[in-house]
């Protein structure tokens, strides 16, 4: 490579297809091509070098990639958009702009996320991250070496919390310490199939319900097939079972409120929430009505915020 190369930049614009820009000295002319990624066998493209980032995430302005084959320690940053290189997207990356993250555990990075104006770096069992806007002042410090994350799709960061997949439960970080913040449901995780949660795990912030939903396999099953839910309003915990999921976001749609939208592995799409608003034609043939819950009776209302009702046919 000469001297005066620097290095390609690229993003993603659909599953097959990238924008490649070969970038030359300072101050030359930008050319950008766009290719099949399919016919490069490649998902990037950093100098004469290819290179396949599984991770991507914006942080300050740059471009945090991981998960090159081969590098599995490695992150490479790009330039700041906002510096010499005004509004380029996508960015350009300097060879000298990488950082290793933990090379002596034999450990893989698995994902990233924006947390507190840092950039968090998940390997299976440690956990790192970043601090800075510039690839030239970055800093990195090591957040655990007891916990780490599955996969970057089981992750998920609201209010001040950051809560993720560890192998033995769900993990919470607050800026400070690492935490098992889920005892209460451990013996769900004990039934989880590690080697396919790495790969199918999932997580969701539903907002309106104040919860965080994690989806995992359990019971030797290869696809998701068991919720595990947090309510952290009240600090509780549950799980649903019954139904297989590939994917979950929260989305509307033509739903009346957001709510969780998931994705079979039949290829169906699906939506949470009440899925009916009357008898829908059967017969309704019976009912039961609870003592009201407040010494002011029917002068107060109040929402449950979880409901069981165990019932059995004869």
């Amino acid at each position: 490579m000469g001297s005066d190369i620097y290095f390609g930049y690229f993003t993603f614009l659909s599953n097959a297809t990238m924008a490649v820009a070969a970038l030359g000295p300072p101050g030359s002319e930008f050319k950008n091509n766009v290719v099949d990624a399919s016919d490069l066998g490649v998902s990037g493209y950093l100098g004469f070098v290819t290179l396949q980032p599984q991770f991507i995430e914006n942080y300050n302005n740059m471009l945090a990639m991981g998960g090159f084959s081969g590098q599995a320690s490695t992150t490479y940053f790009s330039e700041n958009a906002s510096s010499q290189y005004l509004n380029l997207s996508p960015q350009r990356i300097l060879p000298e702009s990488f950082f290793q993250s933990g090379t002596d555990n034999n450990e893989f990075i698995t994902g990233y996320v924006v947390y507190q104006e840092r950039l968090m770096v998940f390997k299976d069992k440690s956990i790192y991250e970043f601090i800075g806007d510039d690839p030239k002042s970055i800093s990195q410090r090591l957040v655990s070496k007891d916990y780490g994350c599955v996969s970057n799709k089981a992750v998920v960061t609201f209010l001040s919390r950051c809560m993720f997949l560890d192998e033995k439960g769900i993990c919470e970080y607050n800026g400070v310490n690492v935490d098992i913040v889920s005892d209460r449901v451990e013996s769900t995780f004990k039934r989880m199939n590690l080697s396919a949660a790495k790969q199918e795990a999932d997580a969701v912030h539903l907002k309106d319900r104040n919860e965080v939903w994690f989806l995992i396999p359990v019971d030797g099953s290869t696809k998701n097939n068991a919720v595990i839910v947090y309510d952290y309003l009240i600090d509780g915990w549950s799980t649903y079972d019954g139904f297989e999921a590939s994917k979950m976001i929260v989305g509307k749609q033509q739903l009346a409120k957001e709510d969780v939208i998931w994705g079979g592995y039949s290829g169906r799409v699906f939506a949470f929430g009440e899925s009916l608003t009357s008898d829908n034609g059967a017969t309704i043939n019976c009912s039961y009505k609870t003592k009201y819950h407040k010494r002011l009776g029917e002068s107060t209302e109040e929402m449950w915020r979880r409901f069981y009702l165990n019932n059995s046919i004869a």
